[in-house]
């Protein structure tokens, strides 16, 4: 009998990374009864055990096995996700992803948001290794004349000294604890924590464990309390089998959209989390390369990243093709792009002559899920292998028919010789427009011209005003030939030199078959109307390659105002938007794979 009354003797078994064994959702929280607080303590012995990654939740299998893969395909890219096996036949060495230095034990005198903290004490582990202790913790005779009832137990583990001298014993309420976090300002290692054991600061994974439990005066109980790591784990292996993008060198790898905040409870959260202020919605985001500020070549293999948790809504009726498009704001993804830089030494600055970009949204699967979670370790396989207008994945900017020769229709959508024929019922311009995916850069140097390297610019420097035939209100490929058209003028016109020189990598004038150029004004109309939702993220207002015979050129604001400028006033500057025509970008990709 007495070895069965020592069975229930009270024993917190924490387990690291082990699933939660007892309630800690919202449907567990009940209304607060502010009754007096226990002043009884009862000596607790806490055994440790430790778990990896991934271990599954309660009611899963909890035995070792093959790798869950999850994978998608289609003409841009081939995707698999692996979910990193639960592993227990080795001891594993102690380093940031299972060390304990410290835990902190909370006692919360109820099991609702506003139960006030009865106790908390923190323990030391040597060597970061979870060694078996003797605490004290009070009995919750905290009921109605001293009866018991549930109180919440949360230990953290890996605090620092001062993470909680916030949290006040008979003040402070669980409530306090979910709302405390570490922040990334500041934190390179974000969001690892740093944890001080003697003296010295070491990279760590915060923890967390709770369960609801009562604890009589005198009683001998069993409590299981499971932590769990308050970050994920990603690792990326890209690579590709498409022989058109072998000019593309440098690639580069950023984790976006990343929670400024890692909380110290990931327990008992539901998406959306953490919740964001619409007014501050782009403050509460930042951004983690994975590669080098140059970028890398193909394939990068092992780029790993610690994350915070994210949970945003599900999307049912999202597809791997459809994902970014059914994507919810805040989600994290990884952005991938490669790049066709100038050669080295040529022109002033590096000039990114062509590109393709990607963005994958990261979550359980690659469909319908957009959730960061906690205690996750995913590897994502990527084999990258086009640039279809069609997958939402990837990232181009194509606003629509917005260029070349205006043609007509008749009903039954047959192209008709001549726009003024009485059977046309609709005219459509012949090309469709793919705009750079940022502002580009004056790349010429030539004294008394533009500064080198600015991106408001001037449309003429040097010299009496010519627009160099420079009118066409529709073909800015045209326009900027004529502007570009010979080595003694082409750097008197620094907003087509930003898109002939600036993007194309050209350093000398009379060049015929570039690809990036200046839109005309028709063009700029035609990309405002299909981007005013976003034309709070673009520049004041952009230049046009359509002159005038006056010194004045055509600009638009981001608010779609169609104004002329004077070519040649520092004080009137304007930015530069390069656009191409991606059919023949398509075209070259299409023939160089097949």
């Amino acid at each position: 009998m007495n070895n069965i009354l020592m069975i229930r003797k009270l024993i917190f078994s924490i387990c690291m990374i082990c699933p939660l064994l007892a309630g800690c959702t919202d449907d567990d929280m009940m209304p607060s009864s502010q009754m007096p607080l226990s002043s009884e303590t009862v000596p607790v012995r806490l055994n440790f055990s430790t778990e990896a990654f991934n271990t599954p939740f309660q009611g899963d299998t909890r035995s070792g096995g093959e790798s869950t893969v999850l994978s998608v395909s289609n003409q841009d890219m081939d995707i698999e996700l692996v979910k990193t096996p639960v592993t227990r036949d080795a001891v594993a060495a102690i380093d940031k992803e299972n060390a304990v230095y410290n835990y902190t034990v909370l006692q919360f005198a109820g099991i609702t948001e506003t139960a006030t903290l009865l106790g908390k004490a923190t323990y030391p582990c040597k060597d970061g290794v979870i060694t078996t202790a003797d605490v004290e913790l009070q009995a919750t005779t905290t009921g109605p004349g001293g009866t018991v009832v549930k109180h919440r137990f949360v230990v953290i583990a890996n605090v620092d000294g001062t993470d909680f001298n916030t949290l006040q014993e008979n003040t402070s309420t669980y409530s306090d604890l979910q709302n405390m976090h570490i922040s990334q300002a500041g934190n390179q290692d974000f969001p690892l924590h740093k944890v001080t054991v003697n003296g010295v600061k070491k990279d760590a994974i915060i923890m967390s464990g709770s369960v609801d439990a009562t604890i009589n005066t005198g009683e001998a109980k069993q409590l299981s309390i499971a932590l769990k790591r308050t970050v994920a784990k990603v690792t990326f292996n890209v690579k590709t089998d498409n022989p058109a993008f072998s000019n593309l060198k440098n690639w580069d790898l950023i984790l976006m959209s990343i929670p400024n905040k890692s909380y110290f409870n990931t327990l008992g959260r539901f998406a959306v989390f953490p919740t964001v202020d619409p007014l501050n919605q782009f403050s509460a985001y930042w951004f983690k390369p994975l590669t080098s500020t140059v970028g890398e070549a193909l394939p990068l293999n092992g780029k790993s990243s610690y994350l915070p948790v994210n949970l945003q809504q599900s999307v049912a009726i999202s597809t791997s093709g459809t994902r970014r498009d059914n994507a919810p704001i805040g989600g994290t993804y990884l952005q991938i792009m490669g790049r066709e830089m100038s050669p080295d030494g040529v022109g002033s600055f590096p000039v990114v002559k062509d590109f393709v970009l990607y963005q994958i949204y990261l979550g359980k699967n690659l469909t319908t899920d957009f959730s960061v979670y906690s205690n996750n370790n995913l590897t994502y396989n990527i084999t990258l292998k086009g640039r279809s207008d069609d997958d939402t994945n990837v990232i181009r900017f194509i606003p629509g028919y917005f260029s070349g020769e205006l043609k007509a229709y008749d009903a039954n959508d047959n192209a008709l010789a001549s726009k003024t024929d009485p059977s046309a019922v609709k005219w459509e311009y012949s090309k469709r427009l793919e705009a750079f995916f940022q502002d580009s850069k004056y790349t010429g140097q030539q004294a008394g011209g533009e500064e080198n390297g600015r991106q408001d610019v001037r449309w003429q420097v040097i010299g009496s005003y010519n627009n160099r035939g420079a009118t066409s209100l529709t073909d800015g490929y045209g326009n900027t030939r004529q502007l570009e058209a010979n080595d003694i003028f082409y750097l008197h016109y620094p907003a087509a030199q930003a898109c002939y020189g600036g993007l194309n990598g050209l350093v000398n004038g009379g060049d015929t078959s570039f690809s990036w150029y200046l839109p005309s004004v028709s063009e700029l109309i035609g990309t405002w109307i299909s981007s005013a939702s976003t034309a709070s993220q673009l520049s004041a207002s952009y230049w046009s390659s359509t002159a005038l015979g006056s010194p004045n050129a055509f600009i638009i604001t981001n608010k779609g105002e169609v104004k002329t400028a004077p070519v040649n006033s520092n004080d009137d500057r304007h930015y530069v938007r390069g656009f191409r025509d991606p059919d023949a970008v398509n075209t070259i990709h299409y023939n160089i794979t097949h």
